[in-house]
Order: structure tokens, then C-alpha cells, then sequence
């Protein structure tokens, strides 16, 4: 019977990877913080019980990111864990802007607001993107093991601009 997990963590700065020097990855039960083990293949965790749910805390270039809270299955799966963090906003692609659509074609106003992270493998919606100088995200794509590739993103906005 496995007692671990294992993770694959990638770190994106403007979209581009990027290796840490520094990185402590952990998870947060019930109040209780366990740090991954990193090994050669990627971060190891502890299997935790079914009905558990747990978040995820990241810790590195002076960043402290918190997850919302998450089944035990989707860290007792395995998975990817791809962060990032964007400053240059206005160098994302909208995927309107990427299909060439116009404000005149349906679906505009929605596509408009929905942007490509990390090349086009991700979308995220973003609203009023203007007044966002930097982004920070989390994508989790859990091992499914045949159900299906399933992809999680948390995000939270750092800093906002203050526009009148």
C-alpha cells in the first residue's frame, strides 16, 4: 500500500519557467502544516484519510500563497502543480484576440475577459484586467488515472491598481 504522493512542481515568471532556489511546499489539514519531501522525481506527501481536505501553501521569492481547500483524493492521486506569477498583464492573450474575433461576433464580451497562462495550455477569466498590476496562480492538474484529465486553477490578485 502507497503511503506517499507524488508532485511535479514548475514555477512561471511571466510566463516563462523558471528554476527556484528556494521553494518550501507544503500542506495545510486541519490546521496542521506538512512540508513536502523533495526527492529527484518531484515532492512527496503523506496519503491522507478520503474524508480529509487539505490546501496548499507555497512559499518562495518572498511570495506566501494559500489555496482554497481541496478533496483528499486530488493530493493522493499525484499531480502537477504548475505556479506562476504575472506582472505584465497587458502581454496576455485574450482568447477572443488569439481567434481573431471582433467586438461584433458572438461570444465577444466573454472571451475578451477569459486569457491564455503559460502559452495557450491554460485559460483563465480575468475582469477588469486593468486594474490588476500582478496575479498570481496555481494550476493543479491531479492524476486521474482514467477519468479524465481534470484541471483545477486558484489564483489570487496581489496588488490592485487604484484607478479612478
Amino acid at each position: 500500500m502507497r503511503t506517499t504522493s507524488l508532485h511535479r512542481f514548475s514555477y512561471y515568471h511571466e510566463g516563462k519557467e523558471q528554476k527556484l532556489k528556494k521553494l518550501l511546499l507544503s500542506i495545510m489539514v486541519n490546521k496542521d502544516t506538512i512540508d513536502a519531501v523533495y526527492t529527484d522525481s518531484g515532492y512527496l506527501f503523506p496519503i491522507l484519510d478520503s474524508t480529509q481536505k487539505y490546501s496548499y501553501l507555497i512559499q518562495t521569492k518572498g511570495i506566501n500563497f494559500k489555496t482554497d481547500l481541496y478533496d483528499a483524493w486530488k493530493l493522493n492521486q499525484g499531480s502537477t502543480l504548475e505556479f506562476g506569477c504575472i506582472g505584465k498583464l497587458k502581454k496576455l492573450i485574450s482568447v477572443a484576440e488569439y481567434n481573431g474575433m471582433t467586438p461584433n461576433d458572438d461570444g465577444y464580451e466573454w472571451y475578451s475577459k477569459r486569457y491564455f497562462l503559460i502559452g495557450q495550455r491554460y485559460t483563465l477569466d480575468i475582469e477588469d484586467i486593468d486594474k490588476i498590476s500582478t496575479l498570481l496562480f496555481l494550476v493543479v492538474v491531479p492524476r486521474s488515472y482514467g477519468d479524465g484529465t481534470m484541471t483545477i486553477s486558484h489564483y489570487k490578485i496581489l496588488k490592485s491598481k487604484n484607478k479612478k
